[in-house]
């Protein structure tokens, strides 16, 4: 196991486990996810000047929303979701 102590304002240390593998799983995830942020936005500001006839843009961010709900990772919890 993997722990990692925070600092608290209130002058309380909670502690969180992890294990090795959680730890770099989502370190993984979040490199991912920064790459594709990145490559998007790339892509959308090369490509921001091309226009159709009405001169709407032919590329744009629709946007983001909520995160999903995990139910494969809830599952293999034992605890309920919530």
């Amino acid at each position: 196991m993997y722990k990692i102590t925070t600092g608290d304002t209130e002058g309380k240390v909670p502690e969180i486990t992890q294990s090795l593998d959680e730890l770099a799983r989502e370190g993984a995830r979040r490199m991912i996810l920064a790459a594709l942020e990145l490559e998007v936005e790339q892509h959308v500001q090369e490509l921001r000047h091309l226009r159709d006839e009405l001169d709407h843009a032919m590329v744009v961010r629709n946007g983001r929303t909520r995160e999903r709900f995990n139910w494969e990772q809830a599952l293999s919890r034992s605890e309920p979701p919530g």
